[in-house]
C-alpha cells in the first residue's frame, strides 16, 4: 500500500493555506439521507446550451464559481460520501459522486459493497473518486454486524470488480467494542493479498470507550503506512466533529447550489427538476 501522490499533494496544498481557513477541516463529511428527509438541490439560472462563444463560456465559469463557493464544502477539498443507510440502494448516489468530482473535490463514496458489482458501471474512474468499502472485521463478524448472509464475500466482489473497472479502492475498517483485534489482523492480511489502494481505520461515531482506543491504536499499527495513518485519524476528526454538529441541532441537510446540477439522466433517478431557479429534490 503506497502513499497516494495526489491526494498526499492535496492535503498539503490545504495545510499551507490552513492559516487562512481556521476551523475547517480538509474533509467535509457529507451524510446523505433519504426518505422522510430530503436532500435539496438549488439550481442557479443556467445558461442556453445554444449560447457558443466566450460569452456564454465566462457566464457559464461564473455561475459555477458562485455555485462552489455558496456549497457546504466549498473550503474542504475532500467530501466523504456517505449516510445512516447504504447510500447504492439510491440511485442518486453515483450522480452526486460524478457532480463532486466535477467540482475538483476528492471524494470517497463509503459503500458496504452489497450492490457495488451491480452498479459499477454508473461511476467514473478518476485520481479523485476512492471507492471506500466499510468492513467491520472477517465474514463471520462483518456478515452479523451487517445482519445479511455473505455480505463479506459481496464486499470483496465489489473491490475486485471496482479494481477490474480502473478505479481506486479503499476500505474502511471500522472499529467497535466487540471487535477482536486477531479479527482485524486477519482482515488486514486479505485486503493486503486484495491489493486496495488505501486503507482506513476510525472508531464508530457513538464509540469512545477506553477498549476501542486501544483497539484502534493496535489495528492502525498493522497499516505500515504513516500517510494512511494519519489520514485515518483526520476521518476519525470528520466523524466526531459531525457527531458533536448532530448532537448542538446543527442543519444535517447541506442545500447544495449548483450552476449545471447534472441532469435527470446523468442522476439516474427521475426525482430531479433541471428549471433554473427551482429546487429538485430527491426523495
Amino acid at each position: 500500500m503506497r502513499t497516494p501522490v495526489r491526494l498526499a499533494a492535496t492535503l498539503l496544498k490545504f495545510q499551507a493555506a490552513a492559516p487562512f481557513r481556521k476551523g475547517v477541516s480538509p474533509i467535509y463529511r457529507w451524510s446523505i439521507k433519504f426518505g422522510e428527509s430530503r436532500l435539496i438541490v438549488s439550481s442557479l439560472p443556467t445558461v442556453s446550451s445554444r449560447g457558443e462563444g466566450k460569452k456564454a463560456a465566462k457566464a457559464d465559469a461564473a455561475q459555477r464559481t458562485m455555485a462552489m463557493r455558496a456549497s457546504p464544502w466549498a473550503k474542504s477539498p475532500i467530501v466523504w460520501l456517505t449516510g445512516p443507510s447504504e447510500v447504492l440502494e439510491q440511485s442518486i448516489a453515483p450522480g452526486l459522486a460524478r457532480m463532486l468530482q466535477d467540482y475538483d473535490r476528492t471524494v470517497f463514496f463509503e459503500t458496504d459493497g452489497f450492490h457495488l458489482r451491480k452498479r459499477i458501471h454508473e461511476f467514473r474512474p478518476d485520481s479523485r473518486l476512492y471507492l471506500t468499502i466499510r468492513l467491520y472485521g472477517m465474514a463471520e463478524k462483518h456478515d452479523a454486524r451487517m445482519q445479511r448472509p455473505a455480505a463479506f464475500a459481496r464486499a470483496v466482489e465489489g473491490i475486485r470488480a471496482a479494481q477490474l473497472s480502473g478505479f481506486l479502492t479503499c476500505a474502511h475498517i471500522v472499529i467497535e467494542t466487540s471487535t477482536q483485534k486477531q479479527d482485524i489482523e486477519r482482515l488486514f492480511e486479505d485486503l493486503q493479498s486484495l491489493r486496495v489502494d488505501g486503507v482506513i481505520i476510525s472508531a464508530g461515531e457513538d464509540d469512545d470507550s477506553a477498549d476501542t482506543r486501544e483497539t484502534l491504536i493496535h489495528c492502525r499499527r498493522l497499516l505500515g503506512n504513516s500517510w494512511w495513518a494519519k489520514f485515518s485519524r483526520l476521518v476519525q476528526d470528520s466523524v466526531q466533529n459531525a457527531g458533536r454538529q448532530a448532537a448542538a441541532g446543527a442543519h444535517a441537510r447541506p442545500v447544495l447550489p449548483a450552476a449545471h446540477f447534472p441532469s435527470a439522466a446523468g442522476l439516474n433517478t427521475s426525482h430531479t427538476s433541471t428549471i433554473p431557479g427551482e429546487e429538485a429534490a430527491a426523495q
